[in-house]
C-alpha cells in the first residue's frame, strides 16, 4: 500500500468510527471526497491550503469570511442536499465535466494559487489560477503565460490579447465562483476549523 492510499485508509477509519459512535465526523475529505465543491487556496509549492469555500452532498456548507484568500473566521451553514445536487447538475449541462480545457493550472510552478474543484461521482474538474489574487494590486495581469505589468495599459486591454482557450478558462472561472456565492448566507454559525494536508490529501477538519 502506497502512503497517499495508507494516509486515505486511516482517515476513513477515523470517520467510519465517529460515525459508529454516533458522533458527528470531525474531518471531512475534500481532494479524495467522492462528492465535493471546494475552493482553496495553497500557499508557495502547494503547502498550507486555506480554505474559501465546500460543500458536501449532504448540504454541509462552510466558507471563509475572506473569499479571496480564505482562512478564518469560518462559517457554517446546512442545506437541503438537492441544492447540492442541482448544481452537480448544472455543471453537469453546461459541459464542466467534458471540457479539458477547464482542467487546467495558470500560475508560476510553485507560486500560490488558488483552485476551484468539483468532484461528482466518476467526474471531477479542477481549475487551478493565481490571476484573482495577483490581480488584486492593479499593478500586474495574470495572462496565459503568466504575469504582464500594467504600465499604462487596462486590465482589460491585456487580456483582449489574450488566446481563446485562456479567455474561456477565466469566464468559466468567473461564472462558477458566483454560481457558489448561492452557497453563502448572509449569516452563518462560525466554526473553528481548518485545512489540513497529508501524502497530498486535503481535508477538512472541523472543531
Amino acid at each position: 500500500m502506497s502512503r497517499p492510499q495508507f494516509v486515505l485508509a486511516m482517515l476513513l477509519v477515523s470517520l467510519g468510527v465517529a460515525g459508529a459512535m454516533g458522533a458527528e465526523p470531525q474531518k471531512r475529505l475534500i481532494t479524495d471526497a467522492d462528492d465535493v465543491i471546494a475552493v482553496y487556496r495553497q500557499g508557495r509549492g502547494g503547502e498550507f491550503p486555506r480554505l474559501i469555500l465546500a460543500a458536501w452532498h449532504d448540504g454541509h456548507v462552510v466558507w471563509s469570511d475572506d473569499q479571496l484568500r480564505g482562512g478564518p473566521p469560518y462559517r457554517t451553514r446546512e442545506v437541503e442536499p438537492k441544492v447540492i445536487e442541482e448544481l452537480f447538475a448544472r455543471f453537469a449541462r453546461d459541459g464542466m465535466f467534458s471540457s479539458s480545457r477547464l482542467n487546467a493550472s495558470y500560475h508560476g510552478p510553485w507560486e500560490a494559487h488558488t483552485s476551484i474543484l468539483i468532484k461528482n461521482a466518476e467526474r471531477e474538474v479542477l481549475m487551478s489560477s493565481w490571476h484573482e489574487t495577483v490581480e488584486h494590486s492593479g499593478k500586474v495581469v495574470a495572462a496565459g503565460s503568466g504575469l504582464k505589468p500594467v504600465e499604462g495599459r487596462s486590465r482589460l486591454s491585456i487580456l483582449s490579447d489574450q488566446f481563446s482557450h485562456y479567455l474561456f478558462f477565466r469566464a468559466v472561472w468567473s461564472e462558477t465562483r458566483l454560481q457558489l456565492r448561492e452557497l453563502i448566507a448572509d449569516e452563518g454559525k462560525e466554526v473553528d476549523g481548518e485545512l489540513e494536508k497529508m501524502a497530498g490529501i486535503i481535508v477538512w477538519r472541523e472543531k
